[in-house]
């Protein structure tokens, strides 16, 4: 079965291959590689992924009326990226591919107008398939609990309602870095996740919100006009504020009645089979 896929630019342009009528082969965008560096004992030191190439054949059968116009849009559609510097993503099963399309090997489109064969090589700096998942927790006191998810994210969410904890599936395989949203009205929240707690010396009026970022490890305070304050020195020092979720179930419970945006980010190698 072919992988069903998109392509999104850097302009947030999605390009849907199979309803323009065109199909890829078996291509690369699954195939990963670990590259490693050794000691002189010949001993395995670390692995890494550096740049990485991959090759994608597609066919197009488009229709004749519009093969013109398609085959313009899909050069279009890649080229800005390289142009603007910027990379799009491929999406397969809810995983994304950041990386830029630099090199198309064109044939068989002498036959037919709506026939084309296009071999089109990608480059990445971040060969990883990227999946973020947003879970929304409301630790308000039972009798103001909303049941009504007044969310709308790009990317997948599971809604909670909890007075005093809930339970995170972590689902991906490996622990998992994560984005924190706490908002406001609070004062020094703390929020526990498992067996690590993630506190703030801050006060968070109506409206407001605070950003931890794992990852980047970063910590911001923002205004109800979006304004951002550095408050990386006001983090609980006794316990790591950047710690990455685990993998699996993990509790959470927050120490004051205010609602809790927590985005778990899924790197793989390959996204998974659906």
């Amino acid at each position: 079965m072919l992988d069903k896929f998109t392509h999104t630019n850097s302009k947030g342009e999605t390009l849907d291959f199979l309803s323009l009528g065109i199909f890829a082969n078996e291509n690369e965008l699954r195939d990963y590689e670990w590259s490693y560096t050794t000691s002189d004992a010949n001993r395995i030191k670390r692995f890494y992924k550096g740049v990485v190439t991959k090759t994608i054949p597609f066919v197009f059968l488009v229709d004749t009326e519009q093969a013109e116009t398609i085959k313009d849009k899909f050069y279009e559609h890649f080229d800005i990226d390289v142009v603007a510097q910027k990379k799009g993503y491929f999406t397969i099963n809810g995983y994304n591919l950041y990386c830029y399309a630099y090199k198309s090997v064109k044939s068989s489109y002498t036959t037919s107008k709506k026939l084309l064969n296009i071999s089109l090589e990608i480059v990445t700096d971040e060969p990883q398939w990227k999946k973020e998942t947003l879970y929304c927790f409301n630790f308000e006191k039972g009798d103001d609990i909303d049941n009504e998810l007044k969310y709308t994210f790009s990317y997948p969410f599971v809604y909670y309602n909890s007075i005093n904890n809930a339970v995170l599936d972590n689902k991906s395989f490996i622990d998992s870095n994560m984005i924190i949203r706490i908002y406001g009205a609070c004062i020094n929240p703390i929020l526990r996740i498992g067996n690590n707690v993630y506190s703030v010396s801050t006060t968070l009026k109506e409206n407001e919100y605070l950003e931890i970022d794992t990852q980047n490890k970063t910590i911001f305070q923002f205004d109800n006009y979006g304004n951002a304050t550095n408050i990386f020195n006001l983090r609980n020092k006794t316990y790591d504020c950047f710690q990455p979720i685990t993998s699996g179930q993990n509790v959470v419970s927050a120490s004051d009645t205010f609602k809790v945006d927590i985005i778990t980010v899924e790197y793989r190698g390959e996204p998974k089979w659906s």
